[in-house]
C-alpha cells in the first residue's frame, strides 16, 4: 500500500468549482475570515457574511479583553501578596 503524504492546503488544487468559494474554504481551514462572497451571492447573503464576520470579530475582541482583565487581576493579587509578605517580615 502506498504511503499517504500530508496534503498542503495552501497549495492544494481547488476543490470548489468557484475560485471565491475556494478562497472561503482556505480561510475556513486556516481559522481566518474572508470577505470574498461566492459568485452570484445575493445582497442578503453578502450582508449575512459581513454580519458573521463582525460577530466573530466582536467575540474575539471580548475574549481578548477578558483574558487581559484576568491577567491584570492575577498581577494585582500577586503584588498584594508580595506586600503582605514584606509587611509580615518586618
Amino acid at each position: 500500500m502506498p504511503e499517504r503524504k500530508p496534503r498542503d492546503h495552501a497549495t492544494a488544487t481547488p476543490t470548489a468549482a468557484d475560485p471565491a468559494e475556494h478562497a472561503n474554504q482556505q480561510a475556513h481551514h486556516a481559522g481566518g475570515m474572508t470577505a470574498v462572497a461566492p459568485k452570484g451571492a445575493t445582497a442578503s447573503q453578502q450582508a449575512y457574511g459581513s454580519d458573521m464576520q463582525s460577530m466573530k470579530l466582536q467575540m474575539n475582541m471580548d475574549r481578548k479583553e477578558k483574558e487581559e482583565e484576568t491577567l491584570s487581576n492575577i498581577e494585582k493579587k500577586d503584588s498584594k501578596t508580595e506586600e503582605d509578605i514584606t509587611k509580615n517580615m518586618k
